[in-house]
């Protein structure tokens, strides 16, 4: 009886690791109050104080440390989280044409916009074509900090001028006007003339970099005292974003 138990047993133990095998190996790291002894064999474990240890192939303790607990004995260190960069760019205007009531396009080193003293010129917008490809790869997955804009303007009615300033998103310069955002509450209106940069609302950097614009525009309100003229290839923005 006794050896006919002993092959029940044996065979029980063929089965049992059979079944292990089909189930292939077990990669679960344990987690441990204490190091395992080497003689063990686990070789990767979990210490419940939060470190992720293991044994060398000469029984050596190492242990990567996250954060605080448990102690590193590696002499590897770890990379620093990376830390959001700040970028400023700055982009001339690429194309400029001027849409006038009576007359169409307007085009020329200098450009007006709104109603000409005389009466001759009415209605008067303005298109200002952008680098849009490149500030949208610029801008990709960033977050807008500032938008500025620096606008040469040459004369004015009345100085300073307030000027509209809207979006379009035409890529090329076109033959009739269009616009997908205009001045909305004095938000996107400067006084001109003034020195250096002058801050444009931030929301032009979210459209431009979420391909909603691709340049701006000029719309003025009725009356001579919105008008103006300025050199548009000496238009530019510039973008101050973190990545």
């Amino acid at each position: 009886m006794a050896e006919s138990e002993d092959v029940r047993r044996a065979a029980a133990g063929v089965v049992t690791s059979l079944r292990k095998l089909r189930r292939g190996p077990q990669n679960q790291i344990p987690w441990l109050t204490a190091d395992p002894l080497f003689e063990e064999g686990i070789t990767v474990w979990m210490h419940t104080d939060g470190g992720l240890r293991w044994y060398d192939t000469l029984g050596n303790v190492y242990e990567a440390t996250k954060t605080s607990g448990g102690t590193t004995t590696s002499s590897t260190g770890f990379p620093a989280d990376p830390q959001p960069e700040l970028f400023q760019k700055t982009y001339v205007a690429q194309w400029a044409r001027t849409f006038c009531d009576q007359h169409g396009v307007e085009t020329g080193d200098l450009l007006d916009f709104g109603d000409s003293p005389d009466g001759a010129h009415t209605g008067r917008r303005v298109m200002i074509g952008l680098d849009s490809a490149t500030i949208q790869t610029d801008l990709a997955a960033s977050d807008i900090d500032a938008v500025e804009i620096q606008l040469a303007l040459s004369t004015a009615y009345q100085p300073p001028v307030t000027v509209h300033f809207g979006l379009h998103d035409q890529t090329s310069a076109p033959a009739t006007y269009s616009a997908v955002q205009r001045d909305n509450n004095g938000d996107m209106s400067l006084d001109f003339p003034a020195d250096g940069w002058q801050p444009l609302h931030d929301a032009f950097g979210r459209w431009l970099r979420d391909n909603y614009g691709d340049g701006l525009t000029i719309d003025q309100p009725p009356g001579m005292i919105n008008s103006g003229q300025f050199a548009w290839a000496a238009t530019q923005i510039r973008i101050s974003y973190t990545k």
